[in-house]
């Protein structure tokens, strides 16, 4: 090799590596979310809502993000209703972030702002349901899923959990749209307790 030649090996050996740092440093591709801190927000699936609602576990709050007022969710437990033009931020501030936060679309999608304000502190577990307020409905609401495509594991799931969400005593109420259905008890506020002098006892 001659002497003019070597003077641009070193070069070309830096520019190369410069490359390949480049190219090993690059984000892997993402789903629907588009950056590392988006991955904080978790899909679930509405079978297993409904498996946590059976086993009357506490530890996750149900938040509606409602665009509109057509149709409310009255089988699920606690749940918490954001109007969309109340600010996401504030309305945050009043659910208890020690608990699991399962939010609620109309069909399980939520805008890049709403995903950046949900996840923007590290201390929130937020869970998406998958499919949203429609999936629910159709899955678990309803009476009948017969129409519904589903695989095995889908029909098994809900084979455990439906029951739960309506109850049967027949074959033949267990046809009909009658059938009762399970609504959730209402949200109970503890009172407040009103402070009472204490008469304080006298020493002897």
């Amino acid at each position: 090799m001659k002497a003019k030649d070597e003077k641009w090996v070193v070069p070309i050996l830096a520019v190369f590596f410069v490359i390949m740092v480049a190219l090993t440093n690059m984000p892997p591709s993402h789903s629907w979310y588009d950056s590392q801190s988006d991955e904080k927000l978790m899909l679930l699936k509405v079978e297993k809502l409904a498996e946590w609602i059976i086993q009357g576990r506490n530890e996750h709050t149900p938040v509606l993000l409602q665009s509109d007022d057509a149709q409310r969710l009255d089988n699920i437990p606690g749940l918490v209703v954001i109007k969309d033009d109340a600010p996401l931020e504030e309305s945050l501030k009043h659910l208890p972030e020690y608990k699991k936060w399962i939010i609620i679309t109309d069909d399980g999608n939520l805008s890049k702002k709403s995903v950046d304000t949900l996840t923007s502190n590290w201390k929130r577990r937020v869970f998406l349901l998958e499919g949203g307020k429609k999936a629910w409905m159709e899955k678990i609401t309803a009476s009948q899923i017969d129409g519904l495509v589903l695989d095995d594991e889908e029909k098994t799931a809900l084979g455990h959990v439906r029951p739960f969400f309506h109850k049967t005593d027949s074959k033949e109420i267990r046809n009909s749209a009658e059938q009762e259905r399970y609504t959730a008890e209402p949200i109970i506020q503890p009172q407040m307790l009103k402070e009472e002098d204490i008469d304080e006892e006298e020493g002897c």
